[in-house]
């Protein structure tokens, strides 16, 4: 298999245990050089359901970026014991006082992921689970009913 392949609808990829290209892209005011990772096992090729999944993205990325920080507000709401059990957060990070611009500057989008079943969404790091961050799962047809934040391996 070659290591670099210039795909239909992501463009150049380079093979490196996944299909990977950079883009830069403005997350909440703030542009971002990220990573397009296209999950390939070993002599595959992407497939029509990650074309699929990036095409879908790109179509509702602004709607999703506007969804997010409601979602993650309520998830780390929903989740704050959990979360303060394990980290010393500070005064403006505790639960009543809190707000979605707080939760939006302690999460940092490393990767656009894309899996072989056309399962999409952000890899993120995030101040309150530095080793293993979360995802942003966004919907997908047959898959997902609607955005919401999971864990990391939900998605890879």
């Amino acid at each position: 298999m070659e290591n670099i392949v210039n795909d239909p609808v992501f463009g150049e990829m380079i093979y490196d245990g996944s299909w990977e290209n950079k883009v830069k892209l403005t997350f909440w005011s703030k542009e971002l050089e990220i990573r397009i990772a296209v999950r390939a096992y070993s002599e595959k090729d992407i497939n029509d359901a990650q074309r699929t999944s990036y095409k879908e993205y790109q179509a509702k990325a602004e709607e999703y970026n506007r969804q997010i920080p409601d979602v993650l507000l309520a998830y780390y709401k929903e989740n704050y014991e959990e979360i303060d059990s394990v980290v010393n957060l500070p005064e403006k990070c505790k639960l009543e006082n809190i707000t979605k611009d707080i939760v939006i500057k302690m999460i940092k989008v490393k990767t656009i992921f894309f899996a072989p079943d056309g399962r999409y969404g952000y890899l993120c790091d995030c101040a309150w689970d530095p080793e293993h961050g979360i995802a942003v799962i966004f919907p997908c047809a047959g898959k997902e009913a609607a955005l919401r934040i999971g864990d990391q391996d939900e998605l890879i």
